[in-house]
């Protein structure tokens, strides 16, 4: 029997638990695209970023689900749909007839399509790629994420620490030192903390910052109490100089986000921050620590150079995880181009507007 596929904006009680039994069986499967997940960004997020519910049935069974996003372009009634770590399918035909469905229902509605299948590579991630080349979709190496780290949380503490780097555990010998504390604060004064930290480095970078609203409702929706993340901070007599926004899923603890501060160059806190966060993670059971962001491409005058080799002082000897990158069909270069260099402006120009606030 041929696959029918559906979309639609809410799902319904049976819907939901049919979602989660078919998700449950796949070894790819992200917290992105859980239902659950989707209610936190309907509740904390804007019109323009209500998550869509797709998925495919065989024979009355679903074999593929996938969350939308529109994204609005800064052109006056243009978006783009995209697809973050997703869909999840177990068999690669399946992926290839909902993309000819998705393509016919809303290719004509859209200035591009973004499309990441979260499958290993090592795994059927090749033949993924090659259905999405074979339906117009271009991959986009430098774009998104598309390899992480992850470390390995089943030995004991003593055995973690160890397999760092020499550099990464004098740094956290030396956050100790100079007085680093890390709390795990899940609650409006870690919130306001991350939010904080978050729109100060927002002022220096390319980022778009979150907002209070969002945490809280990750916190309520999400972390509860801690059986699904968490939110941990590094102070220094009470001023806060990192935090971390920890989500679980399954036995996998993520590094959802990780803002500091560059007030206090001389004080050291992301190495212990992280630390800590992993040490937090394997009390509530965890396996796999996903650092969830390593970029191959990054050459060594990029920025993103610095964020790997920070990362890879907790996994030296680890292989990167990677994933199917991420795939564009474009269907209005003109428009796609256009919004690309508003964003860029955008971006030069709140840095600029950041730094000159700074001095």
């Amino acid at each position: 029997m041929s696959v029918v596929s559906f979309m639609a904006p809410r799902l319904d009680e049976d819907q939901l638990e049919r979602w989660h039994r078919f998700i449950a069986q796949s070894p790819n499967a992200h917290y992105l695209q859980d239902p659950t997940w989707a209610e936190v960004e309907r509740e904390a997020g804007t019109q323009a970023r209500r998550p869509y519910f797709f998925w495919c049935e065989r024979d009355g069974s679903i074999c593929l689900t996938a969350l939308g996003v529109q994204r609005r372009l800064p052109i006056p009634g243009r978006m783009f749909w995209e697809f973050d770590n997703g869909p999840t399918v177990l068999e690669p035909e399946v992926l290839d007839e909902w993309l000819v469905w998705l393509l016919g229902t809303m290719g004509r509605e859209t200035a591009r399509l973004s499309l990441q299948p979260a499958m290993q590579l090592d795994q059927v991630g090749d033949e993924m790629e090659t259905i999405l080349d074979e339906r117009g979709f271009v991959r986009r190496r430098t774009a998104g994420i598309w390899a992480t780290v992850v470390v390995d949380l089943s030995r004991d503490e003593d055995g973690i620490l160890a397999s760092f780097r020499q550099q990464t555990r004098y740094t956290i010998k030396k956050s100790r030192a100079r007085g680093v504390e890390v709390i795990v604060e899940d609650n409006p004064r870690g919130w306001s903390a991350l939010v904080t930290l978050d729109a100060e480095m927002a002022a220096r970078t390319p980022v778009r910052p979150i907002e209070t609203r969002f945490i809280e409702t990750v916190s309520r929706k999400w972390l509860t109490g801690g059986s699904g993340g968490t939110v941990v901070v590094a102070r220094h007599e009470g001023e806060p100089l990192a935090a971390a926004l920890v989500i679980v899923y399954r036995s996998t603890a993520h590094l959802r986000m990780m803002p500091t501060s560059r007030r206090h160059k001389d004080l050291p806190a992301s190495h212990l921050l992280l630390w800590e966060a992993m040490r937090w993670a394997k009390a509530q059971g965890c396996t796999e620590f996903d650092l969830d962001g390593y970029r191959p491409a990054a050459r060594r005058d990029d920025p993103l150079w610095g964020v790997n080799l920070f990362k890879r002082g907790f996994a030296p000897n680890q292989e990167t995880r990677k994933v199917v990158a991420v795939h564009d069909r474009v269907l209005s270069p003109l428009i796609v181009n256009s919004a690309t260099m508003v964003r860029r402006f955008q971006a030069w120009r709140r840095r600029t507007l950041g730094s000159g606030a700074n001095r």
